[in-house]
């Protein structure tokens, strides 16, 4: 509800009453998305799983740090609308949504917690993965452990609504910017299996988790900054090119043994674009 009472607000505010006296204009974009990553990645660590979070037994490490976690390029299509005023003509509003799939990459992704914040006083989640797999190697101080992370579906709907503004000092080409708040609903879909982990190692190489298929579904708020350009084929069609840069905070009830995750989403693209100007 709160967040569709902020959807209804943004909206409304691109509808002013001087909507008549603007130059509207819809478009089409189909482009790439890259350099994408969650970044400064925290949540509560599960050793447990996939058995329920259990306090006692030296499994549970709350405020679990991270590495980033990189997504895969992929392509990205999306639709926008809106208009410049009359009165103001380099300055108008847009709204654009955008449709991806960067899924998450099999890598290997560090855990930290350092010693004594585990509920087993003086035990770090490296050392404790190395107690409880009767692990072989275990390097540095215990805080740490790295794990082979298994790939995951990732599918990206993201609303931007943009304040513009457009330099119209050449005749068939019209460079712009845009800039304003970003609505993305990420979902996250995969197997349960959590990886194995590789420092500490298994010499078994058993301490693969089984769980069931997860997903999760969550809706973010963030920024979005463009800069673009067109070429006006003619009074009605343009065609052009648009960078964006977004950022969101990204917020995970529950992704495999990992638990109440926060972390910054950034992403870039270059797409191309079709405009009908009404």
């Amino acid at each position: 509800m709160k967040h569709t009472k902020l959807l209804i607000a943004l909206v409304a505010s691109l509808l002013p009453v001087g909507l008549a006296n603007a130059e509207p204009y819809a478009g089409l974009s189909l482009g790439w998305t890259f350099n994408q990553k969650l970044s400064g990645i925290k949540g509560d660590e599960n050793l447990n799983y996939p058995n329920a979070i259990s306090t006692v037994d030296g499994t549970y490490y709350p405020g679990t740090s991270y590495s980033d976690i990189k997504l895969k390029d992929a392509l990205q299509g999306g639709i926008k609308a809106g208009y410049y005023f009359d009165t103001m003509p380099n300055l108008g509003v847009e709204v654009e949504g955008n449709y991806s799939q960067p899924n998450m990459k099999a890598q290997n992704v560090t855990l930290t917690n350092p010693s004594g914040t585990g509920p087993a006083a003086g035990v770090g989640i490296g050392n404790a993965i190395s107690l409880n797999t009767a692990s072989s190697v275990l390097s540095g101080d215990g805080n740490s452990a790295t794990e082979a992370q298994l790939s995951a579906k990732a599918q990206l709907l993201q609303f931007n609504f943009n304040a513009m503004y457009r330099y119209r000092g050449f005749k068939e080409f019209t460079p712009y910017v845009g800039i304003g708040p970003s609505v993305n609903i990420i979902r996250l879909t995969g197997t349960g299996e959590s990886g194995h982990f590789v420092n500490p190692t298994d010499p078994t190489g058993a301490n693969i988790s089984y769980g069931p298929r997860v997903s999760d579904t969550s809706v973010n708020l963030g920024a979005n900054f463009k800069l673009g350009a067109e070429y006006r084929m003619s009074d009605d069609w343009g065609l052009g090119a648009e960078y964006h840069y977004t950022w969101s905070n990204v917020d995970i009830s529950h992704f495999r043994s990992a638990n109440n995750l926060n972390a910054d989403l950034s992403m870039q693209s270059l797409s191309v674009v079709l405009t009908k100007h009404f």
